[in-house]
């Protein structure tokens, strides 16, 4: 008969779960029992003898305001508050006794005191009202009755003192009992469960450490091992299946290990022969492969870089050490040519574009996915960054050389418009006004364009120093005042108390928020309203310039800091500059600038400004 493991462990372990559930239903019943009696003790003894002792005690006290009436001549109204304090305490300790009576002599005791101590009251009240008790009356008469009293008393609580002995020993012999049941009860567990410890796992492990030497053996592609054990539960199943997957397992190898090897290499031949330079790694950053293209950059050899924990590379290597920086963080197909790696190889400057790739795995759910690794691949842009050189340094050229000429021409336009030269016709002035305009929108752009290849040669200076964020804005505003004027566009402000100063290049600064509300009053029609906020947060000042324009759409939303871009259908006549240089001039500071808009309602432009500390 085939008893499964699941039954047999079952079995054992059910068997000891039923010892405990008996020691613990015991336990807790004679526990129980024990503390009922107990409580029984303190409820019905104990109380009654406590309830003697302050009975005595009155009793007493009534004695002692007797005596001093009769043998010091007291008046009983001085002492009457006390007396009848004593007399009725004494009532209310009698009237106790009464209603715990627990033992059978109890109540005949009871019965006396109350009788005895009704008479001995009685006895005292009347002599006050007959004639008042002398000294051989108080011996004869009124003490023994007092005795007799306080004998019953003694005998109550004797009673009740044998007792508390007699359950107290009751008590401590069911204990004894109980103790010596548990004693029985659990050693016989005790030894069930040591025998079930000692025999089950020794039948459980044995198989076990066949099966994981088995497994060994086959991990290390001796797929010829076998298990040999026979039982009758699950562990002859485990065998068979384990003997029928290595089998398959040396069949596979046999049969396939030949293709495998042959496209490993092919693999790694084409992973070679690719001019970029490739790092795979898997899950846990240990370095699987590499081509030649990144031994030679990183100057390391195979041995030295397979099998090695990329950190632990990156410590020694400043080249891996800037592969790996921001392995974590999510890359974007765009390439920034300005942070492009530079590499010195036999002093000649080579630039590479780095990206990181995150390889996934589809799990069995089509939805879920696993990482299992990462490729870093290093790809030459050195031609396009020679390319973006050399356009940067055409632009500022052209720039530069065309502010001469443009200057000259509006020069020439200014003095064309003096009289003294000579009258001019309206169609001659408006041609005049014409050229002036193109001439101060080309002085325009060139000082755009040279600020942006300042910006993307490195060759912009900042000098920060500490400005009161209202001063700057104050300084646009009256500088745009005239602008918002001709449009009948009102500016307003609001600040919040106490601002703090910023740690700013002031004239970038300021060139920035000019552009903004620029740009606001532009695109708010007349007699529209423009709001410049300022506030401060955690370590930075915002700065909003908020219109009431027809807003931007939200197609162009992520389009509009980029250099040279101007919205379709756009009135501005710029060279869509202005945006993206307010955008390097604030990240240059360590800030940050966005827009937030609803098409139709307005615009919101945002920038922050470190706090100066």
């Amino acid at each position: 008969m085939k008893i499964s493991l699941k039954t047999k462990l079952r079995f054992g372990l059910g068997f000891v779960f039923l010892f405990m559930i008996i020691i613990g239903f015991m336990g807790s019943f004679y526990i129980k029992k024990l503390a009922y009696e107990s409580d029984a003790i303190m409820k019905d003894n104990y109380k009654s003898v406590q309830n003697a002792k302050h009975l005595i005690q009155s009793l007493e006290k009534i004695e002692q305001i007797q005596t001093d009436i009769i043998f010091k001549d007291i008046d009983i109204n001085s002492t009457s508050k006390i007396y009848n304090d004593e007399i009725g305490k004494c009532e209310k300790y009698i009237l106790e006794a009464e209603s715990n009576i627990t033992e059978n002599k109890e109540l005949e005791q009871v019965i006396d005191l109350r009788n005895n101590y009704d008479t001995l009251q009685k006895f005292f009240l009347n002599s006050l009202v007959t004639h008042k008790i002398d000294i051989a009356d108080y011996i004869t008469q009124l003490r023994p009755r007092f005795r007799n009293v306080n004998d019953i008393i003694y005998r109550i609580s004797e009673i009740n003192m044998e007792a508390i002995v007699r359950k107290t020993t009751h008590t401590k012999n069911t204990a004894d009992s109980v103790f010596m049941y548990l004693v029985i009860i659990s050693s016989i567990c005790i030894l069930i469960t040591l025998w079930f410890i000692v025999k089950f796992p020794r039948y459980i492990a044995n198989p076990l450490r066949k099966i994981i030497k088995s497994i060994k053996e086959i991990s290390n592609k001796n797929y010829e091992e076998r298990l040999d054990f026979k039982s009758n539960d699950e562990l002859n199943d485990l065998t068979i299946e384990f003997n029928l997957m290595a089998q398959k397992l040396d069949e596979y190898e046999h049969s396939n290990y030949a293709n495998l090897l042959f496209e490993k290499k092919r693999i790694e031949s084409i992973i070679n022969n690719i001019h970029d330079a490739i790092i795979g790694l898997n899950e846990d950053k240990v370095i699987l492969f590499a081509n030649n293209t990144a031994y030679q950059l990183l100057k390391l050899s195979e041995n030295e870089l397979i099998g090695r924990i990329v950190t632990d590379v990156a410590s020694t290597n400043k080249l891996m050490y800037e592969l790996i920086e921001d392995l974590y963080i999510e890359n974007t197909d765009e390439i920034d040519l300005k942070n492009l790696i530079k590499i010195n190889n036999n002093d000649k400057e080579i630039y590479y574009n780095k990206e990181i790739i995150e390889v996934l795995s589809q799990e069995t759910d089509i939805n879920k996915q696993k990482s299992i690794g990462y490729l870093i691949i290093l790809k030459n842009f050195t031609k396009y960054h020679e390319l973006d050189e050399a356009k940067t340094n055409f632009i500022a050229t052209i720039s530069h050389e065309l502010k001469t000429p443009i200057s000259t021409i509006r020069m020439c336009s200014r003095l064309l418009e003096d009289s003294r030269i000579g009258n001019m016709n309206e169609e001659q002035l408006n041609l005049i006004k014409n050229i002036k305009d193109d001439t101060e929108r080309l002085i325009k752009i060139t000082d755009e364009l040279l600020d942006l290849s300042q910006i993307e040669t490195g060759h912009i200076k900042l000098n920060f120093q500490p400005e009161s964020p209202l001063k700057i804005i104050n300084y646009a505003i009256e500088t745009l005042k005239f602008q918002a004027q001709q449009k009948k566009i009102t500016i307003e402000t609001e600040f919040e108390n106490n601002i703090p100063l910023i740690y700013t290049d002031i004239e970038k600064t300021t060139w920035v928020l000019i552009n903004l509300i620029g740009n606001a009053i532009r695109y708010s029609t007349e007699n529209s309203k423009i709001i410049v906020k300022s506030e401060s947060k955690k370590k930075f000042v915002i700065f909003h310039i908020i219109d009431n324009g027809k807003g931007i759409p939200k197609k162009y939303k992520d389009k509009i800091f980029e250099k040279f871009f101007k919205i379709p259908d756009s009135p501005n006549s710029g060279s869509g500059l202005g945006l993206a240089i307010c955008k390097e001039f604030i990240m240059k500071q360590k800030g940050e600038i966005w827009e937030e808009s609803i098409e139709g309602h307005g615009s919101t432009f945002s920038f922050t400004i470190p706090i100066f500390k």
